[in-house]
């Protein structure tokens, strides 16, 4: 049984919490489905960037703030594209040092190929099926 019904609320916003959730795109599906046609999904996360100035063109140093229960980091590709997969007029941005990538869209007015194929995802994990397989069944519907 679900907790909120499916495309319930205009906003739905998370902040500092993917990180520490081991299967991060279980919960980002869940905002999907809960989230109106139209609704605004706001995310962010802890991230790693390239800046040529500061970091000699390294990635962003990010060890020292993890914490026990710190899983990800994410770069500003996995927010738009993994995150954000599906969605409309996306934005993200880094901000702060370290960096916190903060992400917008907007959920289509009607659902996209891809938008259907999170939802089997969600099928697959409520069958009790490893993580590992739940994945691979989202790659494979993207065909």
């Amino acid at each position: 049984m679900d907790v909120f019904d499916k495309e319930s609320f205009d906003l739905v916003v998370c902040c500092s919490t993917l990180e520490h959730d081991k299967r991060f795109w279980l919960s980002v599906a869940e905002m999907k489905r809960v989230l109106r046609p139209s609704g605004l999904l706001v995310i962010g996360v802890p991230g790693y960037v390239k800046d040529e100035q500061r970091d000699q063109g390294r990635s962003t140093l990010t060890y020292r703030v993890h914490y026990r229960f710190d899983y990800y980091r994410f770069s500003e590709q996995a927010v738009r594209e993994v995150f954000f997969d599906g969605m409309e007029r996306v934005r993200v941005r880094a901000m702060m040092t370290p960096p916190r990538l903060i992400g917008s869209g907007y959920k289509p007015r009607r659902p996209t190929p891809r938008m259907r194929a999170g939802r089997t995802v969600r099928a697959v994990r409520t069958r009790g099926v490893p993580m590992v397989r739940a994945v691979r069944a989202r790659i494979s519907t993207r065909a």
